[in-house]
């Protein structure tokens, strides 16, 4: 209760009563999600604020959150060593692999094209998307932050008004400032994307996101279970031989099936090992279709490294143990 009323007055104090009431309302699950105009206000927040204060920041969003102190003086957990990466590791590569356009081109040239879900088209703006060309199927989404995806089932029916709206806020929206501090997603110029619609995409087809710590994957969170609009789903978290660990991260619940380890589990870390190579921490997302690897994305600041604790599943040794994985000597960036 304690811990509520903090961030309570955190964020009222930071980005206002609209964003704070809403928050309120959200957590209740009164309101789906927060509005455009809220998240408007955390973002021009965090746009204003001198680059000389995000540890400052960094600082209190983590008390607020983790309930505990972060020490970025010489950092032991997986969370802090995530934000002690944000605020030291933050490099123009990392922003050209955050952008889901252009990532495109470094994933065909170290692993092939083969990887890759196939696009349409992009564009700078909606306006410019000329409708006409596109196929009765296909998903719009932006490059710059995580969850900007449309799809669009018949494009007979697509409501052209709502869907304009919705990418024209997208598209004003710097995924950076809008959440917390994820500062690779600062500078990526913006655009529209048109993927191929893949059926299995579409249904519950399960998330395999690669953990990987100095090159290697060690962990493979599976994600599955979804329901988008609840905001719900279920996890496993296995070790690269595919043992089932006893932890995991507290976002979703355990799945109550077993997850059967996938035909094309090595190529799967192969991919990922040629992937991570030049990175401390890197988690690398897959789908697999039709007994296929397909590259989804790669996330550098997962949850911008802000896991709650769980003591049913995970906890504070679980956090050390991950940070343990994480050498930041090696960090060149």
């Amino acid at each position: 209760m304690l811990q509520n009323l903090k961030k309570i007055y955190f964020n009222g104090k930071k980005f206002g009563l609209l964003y704070t009431l809403e928050s309120i309302l959200v957590k209740l699950k009164i309101k789906r999600e927060l509005s455009f105009r809220a998240i408007l206000n955390r973002q021009k927040y965090y746009e204003k604020l001198p680059k000389e204060k995000y540890e400052k920041e960094l600082c209190e969003l983590y008390a607020v959150i983790m309930n505990e102190e972060v020490n970025l003086k010489n950092p032991v957990l997986f969370t802090e060593k995530i934000q002690w990466l944000i605020l030291h590791d933050n490099t123009a590569h990392k922003t050209e692999l955050a952008d889901k356009y252009l990532v495109r081109n470094w994933i065909a040239e170290s692993v092939g094209d083969k990887y890759l879900i196939p696009i349409i088209g992009a564009w700078d703006d909606f306006d410019d998307i000329d409708f006409k060309e596109l196929p009765d199927k296909f998903v719009l989404k932006c490059n710059h932050g995580s969850g900007y995806n449309y799809v669009i089932k018949d494009k007979e029916k697509l409501d052209y008004i709502k869907a304009k709206k919705i990418f024209q806020n997208w598209m004003k929206t710097n995924f950076a400032f809008a959440g917390t501090l994820e500062l690779q997603y600062a500078d990526i110029p913006r655009k529209i994307i048109a993927e191929e619609y893949i059926e299995q995409l579409d249904g519950n087809l399960l998330d395999y996101k690669v953990h990987c710590f100095m090159g290697e994957p060690k962990y493979i969170q599976v994600i599955g279970d979804r329901d988008l609009v609840r905001h719900t789903g279920a996890q496993m978290i296995y070790d690269n031989m595919w043992n089932e660990q006893t932890w995991c991260f507290a976002d979703y619940p355990k799945f109550s099936r077993k997850i059967d380890c996938p035909l094309i589990l090595n190529e799967m870390l192969e991919v990922s090992r040629k992937l991570s190579r030049e990175f401390v921490y890197v988690r690398i997302d897959f789908y697999i279709i039709e007994n296929e690897l397909k590259f989804g994305e790669m996330t550098f600041t997962p949850a911008s490294g802000l896991y709650r604790y769980d003591n049913n599943v995970w906890s504070h040794e679980d956090n050390r143990m991950l940070g343990d994985l994480i050498d930041l000597g090696r960090v060149t960036g």
